[in-house]
């Protein structure tokens, strides 16, 4: 059995585009609950392990990206073309969040604005971030806009993309994932044996070495899921593992295991929707907000900090109000993430990739999964997307 779909049964995954717009809700209320806690006595950090989510969108990433490019990429020419459409998809947004950066600097020194942060106008780490080099451990602290370190670390698995592909040929799904198992335990051991925290919430130091294994094990699911019949599959398992996962995050559960559940819940995803199921994660508007996660997960900083700002200056400071400034900000936040995919994003995609249309919509950590029109005669679709972020 070929290890790809053919090309005219291809399918849209567009659950999974609404499974990454969940996951970066959930990236987003760790960090207001992490932005927030200067101003509670006790901060509980409930929220701390939804960081894991960023995982998941390493694990999608894989699975999209196999999906989309792992039987286009068969010589150097492709390759490129490959990477200027990556490079066209997450670069935009990440420079002009940089640039962002650059112009809170400006205000802050200017005005001589007190800062919690100073990391977050670090201009130190601007070289590093312009470069997509920011978690491949050549700095010693995050900064700027700090979520950007998975945009960094998918940079680095676009890269070796190619190498993976040959890998999954080779092995197998099954050795593939026993791969992804053994470099997360060699991974944990050198950094166990050099004095650094466990690879599982690396950011700014390798980080770019936490997607590997992840990534890895979305090209690994990816196969089995296409190896494996369509056949109906009920909606009710790949939801039923996600609230497991929510439950092992919010009972602060080792993030391994969490980590551990999500190729299968990527798996149980793509199935459920190869098997023709309707969902309403399926629906135009979920789906259109899946296509804003990238930004979501990009800019969604900035609005914190304006939110933090707004807690200080008018002293809502009790949970009932801060509870209320987060559920703002959050809708505010995601309306600018809309906003940023439909005038800004998908404009520079067409640009910068080579097009004159979009080819399809990518979140990342990010990180979305549309699809191209179908070719004459063609029944479906393909997609032309990332994970990242």
């Amino acid at each position: 059995m070929t290890l790809f779909e053919p090309s005219g049964e291809r399918h849209r995954y567009a659950v999974l585009d609404s499974y990454r717009f969940i996951a970066a809700l959930g990236i987003v209320a760790y960090h207001f609950e992490s932005h927030f806690s200067i101003f509670l006595p006790s901060p509980s950090h409930k929220l701390e392990n939804l960081q894991t989510l960023v995982d998941f969108f390493f694990v999608l990433s894989g699975f999209v990206l196999m999906h989309t490019y792992g039987e286009r990429i068969d010589g150097w020419a492709r390759y490129g073309a490959f990477l200027r459409k990556r490079f066209a998809r997450v670069y935009p947004l990440q420079f002009a969040t940089l640039m962002l950066c650059v112009v809170l600097y400006a205000a802050v020194t200017s005005l001589r604005i007190p800062v919690r942060d100073p990391s977050i106008i670090d201009m130190h780490l601007l070289l590093p971030n312009l470069l997509l080099v920011q978690a491949w451990g050549v700095t010693d602290h995050p900064g700027l806009n700090s979520p950007s370190w998975s945009i960094s670390a998918e940079a680095f698995v676009y890269l070796l993309f190619p190498l993976f592909v040959v890998v999954a040929r080779r092995l197998g799904a099954a050795l593939t994932l026993g791969l992804a198992v053994m470099i997360v335990i060699v991974v944990e051991r050198v950094r166990g044996a050099n004095g650094l925290p466990s690879g599982s919430l690396a950011t700014f130091d390798f980080g770019m070495i936490r997607a590997v294994p992840m990534f890895l094990a979305g090209i690994a699911v990816y196969r089995i899921v296409v190896e494996r019949p369509a056949r109906p599959t009920s909606w009710l398992l790949p939801h039923a593992l996600f609230g497991v996962i929510v439950v092992m995050m919010l009972s602060k559960a080792p993030a391994y295991a969490i980590d551990a559940l999500y190729p299968p819940l990527v798996a149980l995803i793509a199935m459920a929707e190869r098997g023709g199921r309707r969902t309403w994660l399926a629906s135009p508007i979920v789906t259109q907000l899946g296509n804003a996660s990238f930004a979501i997960y990009m800019i969604h900083t900035f609005i914190q900090i304006a939110c933090v700002g707004l807690v200080r200056h008018m002293g809502w400071t009790s949970v009932p109000a801060l509870t209320a400034v987060g559920f703002v900000g959050g809708v505010v936040i995601v309306l600018c993430g809309v906003a940023s995919y439909h005038g800004f994003e998908t404009p520079m995609r067409r640009w910068l990739g080579g097009s004159s249309r979009p080819r399809g919509l990518i979140p990342a950590s990010e990180p979305s999964l549309r699809h191209d029109p179908p070719a004459p005669n063609r029944r479906a679709t393909k997609m032309d997307s990332e994970a990242g972020t």
